[in-house]
């Protein structure tokens, strides 16, 4: 039948014996392992008992009460909470920001002819800027154009695929400031749009919902 044993309380002593090595080196590294493993078990090391004519070496403990592995999860929940109440004060001041922020009423669209020679320059602009050759055509963006005039859709060439994401994301911001200066009427940057499209149909970047300056690619 199996013993029952209690668990430890705190300052309870334990005495743990260590076989002699002949290699002092190996002797010393078991002692060190021994000692590591009962620290984390919540034992504090207090002296030994080196043992002459070839005994084994005692080692003493004193039981702290608590593991290390139990400090490690309270301190882990309590960076979890600090964690928390950060990520709310920053969302309440943001919210807070934005409700005291002033109303701006947006320019209203320009003229059809107007619009027509924002495109033209535009496309200038592009080609001006060697961004061109990853685009095949602009358009307004039939999508937002009720709610947002601003709004352009950019259709982009197969050579769009063979670079890199870092020179995408700078081409893809290149285009939204190129799109910006044909649009100096509006104030707001947010409410000038683009939107990226493949080859293939496929939505690939553009502005993003937190505003339209806000320029992300695939």
């Amino acid at each position: 039948m199996a013993r029952h044993q209690e668990r430890p309380q705190k300052g309870d002593l334990r005495a743990i014996h260590v076989p002699r090595e002949r290699n002092p080196r190996n002797q010393q590294a078991r002692v060190d392992r021994l000692k590591a493993r009962m620290a984390l078990a919540g034992w504090r090391y207090t002296h030994a008992d080196m043992g002459d004519g070839g005994r084994p070496i005692t080692l003493h403990f004193e039981n702290l009460g608590r593991s290390r592995f139990w400090w490690v999860g309270v301190g882990a929940g309590v960076a979890a909470v600090v964690a928390f109440c950060v990520a709310a004060v920053l969302a309440i001041s943001y919210v807070s920001w934005a409700l005291h922020q002033p109303d701006v009423e947006p320019a209203p669209p320009l003229a059809p002819p107007a619009r027509a020679a924002a495109l033209t320059a535009f496309r200038a602009e592009l080609k001006a800027e060697s961004l061109a050759r990853y685009v095949t055509d602009v358009v307004y963006d039939p999508k937002l154009e009720d709610k947002v005039p601003e709004a352009v859709l950019i259709r982009l060439g197969a050579q769009w695929e063979t670079i890199t994401k870092g020179e995408r994301l700078r081409a893809a911001r290149g285009m939204w400031d190129a799109w910006r200066r044909q649009n100096t009427h509006q104030s707001d940057p947010d409410r000038i749009r683009i939107r990226l499209v493949n080859h293939k149909g496929k939505v690939v970047g553009g502005s993003r919902w937190l505003g339209g300056s806000v320029v992300d690619v695939d």
